[in-house]
């Protein structure tokens, strides 16, 4: 375990395989005991000096990786990564990276909701309209029920979109604007920037916004 603080009668220690950290007596401790051996040895010291030099630059290529894959996929595509699956069948369906998506739409429903229910349709329609023609776009359905709930709802519809379960929805970039209210739209582009954002009633004109995206010339 790693020390990370000295405290009176006490070290703090880091245990990695546990992911915790938690307060030690001194007594059921070796500290003391490897702090004399770190003293009398002399290659003690550039051995640590070493082994913080290598820790450093792990964690510099591990950021560096980070900030590669982020930069190559978007940051949306990035926090859905291993959170996507079929919104009828359960199974997993990770986003295709030959083709990352450019634009991102999330439909907030659920099954219950009468709201949704009225406003889906026209969705799925616009959706099934553009498929092929903008394959950039991604439709994620995020879900408020349970998964069971969310499949027969998606095949009573027929949408297939690739969906995130309630349980999985902690995403850093879409959290901060999801409202209690449903049905929400959202369409961001890949870097998580919010370019429409309808709640119940506004819904269509968040959807009237991503077609007038659309029809603008691609840079």
């Amino acid at each position: 375990m790693l020390v990370k603080d000295i405290q009176p009668g006490k070290a703090d220690v880091v245990s990695e395989k546990l992911n915790a950290r938690f307060g030690v007596a001194f007594a059921a401790t070796d500290l003391m005991a490897q702090a004399r051996k770190f003293v009398e040895d002399d290659q003690a010291g550039p051995r640590l000096l070493a082994m913080q030099k290598a820790a450093e630059e792990k964690l510099a290529a591990e950021e560096k990786a980070k900030a590669d894959k982020i930069k190559a996929e978007g940051r949306v595509a990035v926090e859905l990564e291993g959170k996507l699956i079929n919104s009828q069948t359960g199974q997993p369906e990770p986003l295709d990276t030959n083709a990352w998506p450019r634009y991102f739409v999330f439909l907030r429903g659920q099954s219950t909701c009468p709201i949704t229910r009225n406003f889906a349709p026209t969705f799925i329609k616009y959706c099934n309209g553009i498929k092929s023609s903008h394959p950039e776009v991604e439709v994620v359905y995020l879900t408020i029920e349970s998964l069971p709930d969310t499949f027969k709802f998606a095949k009573e519809l027929g949408f297939d979109w690739r969906t995130v379960s309630y349980d999985d929805t902690t995403m850093p970039c879409v959290n901060p604007i999801i409202d209690g209210r449903i049905p929400q739209l959202i369409v961001m582009n890949r870097d998580g920037k919010v370019l429409a954002n309808g709640i119940q009633s506004t819904a269509p004109a968040a959807l009237q916004q991503l077609d007038a995206l659309l029809k603008q010339p691609m840079n």
